[in-house]
């Protein structure tokens, strides 16, 4: 893709951005994500609708650094770079933390993951599930590769989850106690090249 280093800033208060995030809002709430493929039917997901519209709209109002002029972007180039990110986020879970057929999760072992998961795997502050609770107002190619690879270590995550159900309930009865009494997080991340080289 060209101008690979260029950051833009997207632009949500557009009227049509605006629609189409609420109609894909549905899609993501119901299915827990939004499922897109490239041409060699690798597949990535997407979890927040306002990103799933940016990756998916060929006409996307954004602002560039420099100038604070909107301009239109096709954010379905994107998608490769997201994809990309996505396969590497998988693969990273997979050599990382999936155990060989027959071994047992322990629960020293679950609660790193969950820990990793909802607090402390992507920063100090946030788990890998940033992913699900926020999205990037600044883009760039760097920017969407990293939320790709993210929501790969996401999706592996909740594959391990759904077959090992009962490994994981006692935590998630832990955490839903600490936290049911707390508002619903809801943030946009902002993050600069430099600060995403810090992440992993």
């Amino acid at each position: 893709m060209k101008n690979e280093n260029i950051t833009y800033q997207l632009v949500f208060d557009d009227s049509k951005v605006q629609t189409f995030v609420k109609h894909l809002w549905d899609i993501v709430m119901n299915h827990n994500c939004l499922e897109m493929k490239n041409e060699k039917e690798i597949t990535g997901k997407i979890y927040r609708p306002e990103l799933a519209a940016f990756l998916c709209s060929e006409s996307f109002p954004v602002e560039t650094d420099n100038e604070k002029q909107v301009t239109i972007i096709d954010g379905r180039k994107y998608q490769e770079t997201y994809i990309k990110g996505f396969s590497e986020g998988k693969e990273f879970f997979k050599n990382n933390y999936i155990e060989p057929p027959g071994v047992r999760y322990d629960d020293r072992y679950i609660s790193n993951l969950y820990v990793r998961y909802n607090g402390t795997g992507h920063n100090e502050h946030e788990g890998w599930n940033f992913v699900k609770s926020g999205y990037p107002i600044t883009i760039s190619n760097c920017i969407i590769k990293e939320w790709g690879y993210y929501a790969g270590i996401v999706s592996e995550y909740e594959e391990l989850k759904r077959n090992y159900p009962v490994s994981f309930e006692k935590f998630e009865i832990e955490f839903s106690e600490e936290t049911d009494s707390k508002a619903p997080k809801t943030y946009i991340t902002k993050y600069t090249p430099q600060q995403l080289n810090t992440i992993r």
